[in-house]
């Protein structure tokens, strides 16, 4: 079962419950933990999950666990297990997900209630009770330390850090920006990649719904442009390229009419090409910005 992410708001359906919660009560900073996130629904209707391209922010994700589909009461029960981890500092963590109903021309986003989870120290916690051992023994003292000199020694670190930052500063900014725009990029590629295997080897309907919907969502993280709430001719409206409108439009006429087209794969890979030149344009914006 593929699950892909991202809506531009949250909005409530009626129609989809969604639960989520903690296997556990308390995990170890940085030791792995459980999330189970359960959504029930009315079999016409069709649910994605959050898959890894997901911000579990205070989290950070690990694996996930699908399971299969279940009949309860003429409702279709899913559920998946997300493997966690946090290296975050806060006692308390909590986490709210969501999922995604596909409708028509747009996703539904239908938030999970919010769980949270203690996050134990690395010091174990000081006994009440303990007690002190008195000692009446001689114990050598250091030579006094010299105070003046770390000062100084503050002060000039300060300055040459200082210093460094303006110089080197907007550098190291752009290089940040610069891996992290590449790993995002390389993340969807890779996802991107294998639905587009499922396409050429099934030519299904529901691959092509999640392929686009994948394709939305990684523009709209690089552009900033709610491309997932867009419809296709909102989209080509700020758009001169003829590619990109036969490929969308040719996408669309197989998806809401129902037409099982086999070389559907040849407009995807040109949503792809796409794809990799605004991804491109926005590594030179970065680098000359």
């Amino acid at each position: 079962m593929a699950a892909w992410l991202l809506s531009w708001g949250a909005l409530h359906s009626q129609s989809v419950n969604v639960k989520g919660y903690f296997l556990e009560d308390s995990v170890k900073l940085g030791s792995p933990a459980s999330y189970v996130l359960v959504a029930e629904y009315p079999g016409s209707i069709k649910v994605l999950f959050p898959d890894s391209t997901h911000r579990f922010t205070p989290f950070e994700f690990n694996k996930q666990t699908f399971f299969p589909s279940k009949l309860r009461d003429g409702s279709v029960v899913d559920s998946v297990i997300y493997e966690l981890s946090t290296f975050e500092l806060e006692p308390y963590q909590s986490l709210q997900l969501p999922v995604f109903r596909l409708r028509e021309k747009d996703s539904l986003k239908v938030m999970s209630n919010i769980d949270s989870l203690f996050i134990d120290g690395l010091l174990d916690e000081i006994p009440q009770d303990a007690k002190l051992k008195e000692t009446v023994g001689y114990s050598p003292l250091d030579f006094a330390f010299n105070y003046p000199y770390l000062v100084i020694g503050g002060i000039l670190f300060l300055i040459i850090a200082i210093t460094l930052f303006l110089v080197f500063g907007k550098t190291v900014r752009k290089k940040i920006t610069l891996y992290r725009m590449r790993k995002k990029y390389e993340k969807f590629s890779n996802s991107y990649t294998e639905q587009l295997r499922a396409i050429r080897s099934e030519s299904d309907i529901r691959d092509a719904e999640i392929t686009l919907i994948l394709w939305k969502t990684y523009l709209e993280s690089l552009e900033k442009i709610p491309y997932t709430k867009l419809t296709t001719k909102e989209i080509l409206k700020g758009e001169e390229n003829a590619q990109l409108q036969t490929a969308l439009k040719s996408i669309d006429r197989s998806i809401y009419g129902r037409i099982n087209d086999k070389e559907l794969f040849k407009q995807f890979e040109v949503l792809e090409d796409i794809c990799l030149d605004k991804y491109k344009k926005k590594v030179e914006e970065v680098k000359h910005g």
